[in-house]
C-alpha cells in the first residue's frame, strides 16, 4: 500500500495531518464496490451499443 502513503503524505499539512487506514476487509469492499461499478456500466453502455443502429448512425446528413 506505498501508493496509499504517498497520497495520504501529499494532502496532509502543518495543521491537519492524514493518516492512512486499512485492513483486508475495506480492501475487500472497495474492490467489491469497483468491481460492481465497472459490470454495472458495461453492462449499461453494452445495452446502449447494441440498440444503435449503425447504418443510419454512419450515414451522412443528406
Amino acid at each position: 500500500m506505498w501508493f496509499l502513503g504517498q497520497y495520504v503524505n501529499t494532502f496532509s499539512t502543518i495543521n491537519l495531518e492524514y493518516t492512512r487506514y486499512y485492513n483486508w476487509s475495506t480492501i475487500l469492499i472497495a474492490s467489491v464496490f469497483v468491481w460492481i461499478c465497472s459490470l454495472s456500466t458495461t453492462l449499461f453502455i453494452s445495452r446502449r451499443i447494441r440498440s444503435i443502429y449503425m447504418v443510419q448512425a454512419l450515414k451522412g446528413v443528406e
